[in-house]
This record gives C-alpha cells, sequence and structure tokens, in this order.
C-alpha cells in the first residue's frame, strides 16, 4: 500500500499532526506523554505524532516557530535503537 504523508497545523489549538500511515493501516492505540501523542497500529508500527502546543516546543527548542504556517511537507523518521525509539521530523 502507499504511504500518506499529511501534515497539519491548527493554528487556533497549537496543534501539529503529521502521519505518515498507509491506507491500510489502523490506529489502534495512542500513548500521550507531555505534549506529545504518538498513535501506533495493531503491530506497534508509529505512524502519527501530535505535538500539542507545538509553537512552544520549537521555540523552546531554539526553532522560529514561524515555521509552522509555512510547513508543505514532513516526514516522521523513526529509528529504534536498543531500549530506546527516536523520533525524528524531516
Amino acid at each position: 500500500m502507499k504511504e500518506r504523508n499529511i501534515i497539519h497545523y491548527d493554528e487556533d489549538v497549537d496543534d501539529l499532526i503529521i502521519s505518515n500511515k498507509e491506507e491500510n493501516e489502523v490506529v489502534r492505540k495512542n500513548f500521550m506523554f507531555d505534549d506529545f501523542v504518538i498513535s501506533l497500529t495493531g503491530s506497534g508500527k508509529i505512524v502519527v505524532l501530535e505535538i500539542k502546543n507545538a509553537s512552544k516546543f520549537l521555540e523552546e527548542s531554539g526553532f522560529d516557530a514561524d515555521i509552522l504556517k509555512k510547513l508543505k511537507s514532513a516526514r516522521l523518521n523513526i529509528i529504534p535503537k536498543n531500549d530506546f525509539i527516536f523520533i525524528g521530523i524531516s
């Protein structure tokens, strides 16, 4: 199946959603860690990352939050390493 790269920023609630979910995949579980919501399929694949208070998160990370209004595309990069999972956005 084809992977869909979907990005949505809701300025009213300052919410950024990035999804790399394939057409046939269904989200089965959501885990919330502070302002991050990570969505997994039944097989445990991470397919969606939601960042609440996204502009605050970017500013605290040293980035200009205005980039959120200009985003056209994004991709989740998931790297499992021993007992950790690195989640990046490109």
